[in-house]
């Protein structure tokens, strides 16, 4: 039989279990995100050689959105290529249905004045496409990356120097008439071509890579590359229009 002040521990003995199980709960699921988070901007950086800071979205943004938003996703803030990005994290791609996601990434965007990209742990397959024809923003650390607002796609890492084919890629001649014909890119990097061209970084990146592979352009720089042309004057121009194709077959 148990004695009164043991009755009466009890209770405190158990309310004090919940509050730590709770802790620990909280403790677990914060790291977790925290990986997630840095996971996402050690991909984007291995991808697009881009350094992303996230950061929660500011209280006064967060406060505007509906439950079901804040039940759905962990916002931050974020910046690519000199533009504010929004960061809807979840750990379940699948969810939302793309038309309702599309819904609510535009009602995201209104009240933020960003755009939205989705980070998922997974996204099935047959949701990927779906996704795609919505043309809604989406990265998939360490496997896909689909960005049509800044112009990019990007999907799951190739073994280096497989994209470069034999022939020359459409961008890649363009560079080399647009050098020729309109204005110098000599020292320009494959940012500043992007907004030149509209083309994605990943295809300005393959151009760049096949004219230094055919020894007509050298990338130097650190991290970031710049295009150095080989050649100058009637020699470069000897050198690049053997490889140029025909637009017309």
């Amino acid at each position: 039989m148990l004695n009164q002040s043991t009755k009466s521990v009890h209770p405190f003995v158990f309310q004090n279990t919940i509050i730590i199980f709770a802790y620990n709960q909280n403790f677990e699921i914060m790291c977790k995100s925290d990986e997630f988070i840095k996971g996402t901007a050690a991909y984007i950086y291995s991808v697009l050689n881009e350094k992303v800071s996230l950061s929660p979205l500011e209280k006064r943004l967060s406060d505007t959105m509906p439950i079901a938003v804040a039940r759905n996703f962990k916002l931050y803030k974020g910046g690519l290529f000199d533009r504010t990005v929004i960061f809807a994290l979840t750990h379940d791609g699948n969810a939302m249905s793309p038309a309702l996601l599309k819904r609510t990434f535009n009602l995201i965007e209104s009240r933020c004045g960003s755009p939205v990209i989705l980070v998922a742990d997974n996204i099935a397959s047959y949701n990927i496409g779906r996704l795609t024809a919505q043309r809604l923003n989406f990265i998939i650390p360490r496997k896909q990356m689909f960005i049509p607002s800044l112009l990019i796609d990007l999907k799951k890492a190739r073994t280096k120097g497989t994209d470069i084919k034999g022939v020359i890629p459409p961008i890649a001649q363009c560079l080399l008439l647009y050098h020729l014909e309109v204005a110098s890119i000599d020292g320009c990097g494959a940012k500043a071509l992007m907004k030149i061209f509209q083309v994605s970084y990943s295809t300005v990146n393959r151009s760049l890579r096949w004219l230094s592979k055919n020894g007509l352009v050298s990338l130097e720089g650190g991290k970031t590359k710049e295009v150095r042309f080989c050649y100058f004057g009637k020699e470069r121009w000897e050198k690049a229009s053997p490889l140029f194709v025909s637009p017309v077959e």
